[in-house]
């Protein structure tokens, strides 16, 4: 059972203290508070951030924003990100914060920007879709992206999408099955089954019962997006 107290406390405390969390596991959060990351090789793992975000420190005038990092070599793994048709960013990466990867995501619904990155960073295995832009890069950047789903045709900004493979996705459906309320599980058509590329030691972390799965399909081979297809029971 989800307890709504604790989220509600963490997101109060958030608001208050603009206080960094970091290392959050199978944890759902919600509310009004900044949620984001400013610790060295901190991970992410298993989580669903939903709600508006809140007014951040950097930014004039400044749009809600999900998850905002702020520091260097963190991973986001396995994350849904749910703007829920409001006027909020999901990802912003602040200048000066290097060496972070986005991997195995799916960033929906966000009436500003999917990702806004103001540094370099790396983001594989990702998702965007129903975004007012999907990936915004900014002058002096550069997005490594491989094997990511992208609804709009091209990113915007002066930054650089750097993807020497070609395995991004562009302009490209995710067929997932509601993701306008939320449901962001792929259906048995989605480009996005085995479409991926394996990360070793990206696993999946349950809410409840513990344990993890790799995250995969189930012929072994990677998916992209935060829900393997078919979802198996029990997970986030």
């Amino acid at each position: 059972m989800r307890n709504y107290a604790i989220v509600f406390l963490l997101s109060l405390l958030m608001l208050l203290s603009n206080t960094v969390y970091a290392g959050i596991y199978g944890t759902d959060v919600y509310g009004t508070g900044t949620y984001s990351t400013g610790t060295p090789n901190a991970g992410i793992y298993g989580t669903d951030v939903y709600g508006v975000g809140c007014y951040g420190v950097d930014e004039s005038p400044p749009p809600p924003t999900l998850l905002r990092i702020v520091g260097n070599d963190n991973e986001i793994n396995i994350c849904f990100f749910n703007g829920q048709s409001t006027s909020t960013q999901a990802i912003e990466i602040v200048t000066s914060a290097t060496g972070n990867k986005i991997q195995n995501c799916t960033i929906v619904n966000c009436d500003d920007n999917g990702l806004i990155a103001w540094e370099s960073a790396t983001v594989t295995n990702t998702i965007f879709w129903g975004n007012g832009g999907d990936i915004n890069i900014n002058s002096g950047a550069t997005i490594t992206g491989t094997y990511n789903c992208v609804e709009d045709a091209a990113k915007t900004g002066d930054g650089t999408y750097s993807d020497v493979d070609s395995t991004t996705k562009w302009n490209t459906d995710a067929l997932m099955v509601d993701p306008a309320n939320g449901d962001v599980t792929l259906q048995a058509q989605s480009p996005c089954i085995d479409g991926g590329t394996y990360i070793s030691g990206n696993d999946v972390v349950f809410r409840e019962g513990g344990g993890t799965m790799p995250n995969a399909g189930a012929d072994g081979i990677a998916d992209i997006g935060v829900y393997p297809f078919p979802k198996w029971g029990g997970g986030f």
